[in-house]
């Protein structure tokens, strides 16, 4: 996999194509956030801050060790596993996340721990 040093404007540009694509309401955030401000890029930039909002079923909780704890929920956590080539603990991740979308009628996971949940 490639390492990239730097977000070009380009970079950038298809970032803020996907989210839009994908429906998802964003605000730019950090270095790029206050260059769009200006109308011009200024500097070299890392990274791509952003500030969105998803759809109220991507969020939910579950319980770890006797405490609730809010989470991505399988379906969001789905959608937030693309647009990227895996390595092996993202196809890890993914096998799981399959299994508790397929599992979602149940309350509990393969290891009894409890299944994250979207809000209702």
């Amino acid at each position: 996999m490639i390492k990239i040093e730097t977000v070009t404007k380009a970079d950038l540009l298809k970032v803020l194509d996907l989210m839009e694509t994908s429906g998802i309401r964003y605000w730019l955030d950090g270095g790029w956030g206050v260059d769009v401000l200006l109308g011009k890029q200024t500097r070299e930039h890392r990274d791509v801050d952003i500030k969105y909002e998803f759809e109220a079923d991507y969020f939910g909780s579950a319980v770890f060790e006797g405490r609730t704890i809010p989470c991505i929920s399988a379906k969001g956590q789905k959608i937030f596993h693309t647009g990227y080539e895996f390595r092996e603990v993202d196809k890890h991740d993914i096998r799981i996340i399959d299994y508790l979308l397929s599992a979602q009628s149940s309350d509990r996971d393969e290891t009894g721990g409890a299944v994250c949940r979207a809000k209702k």
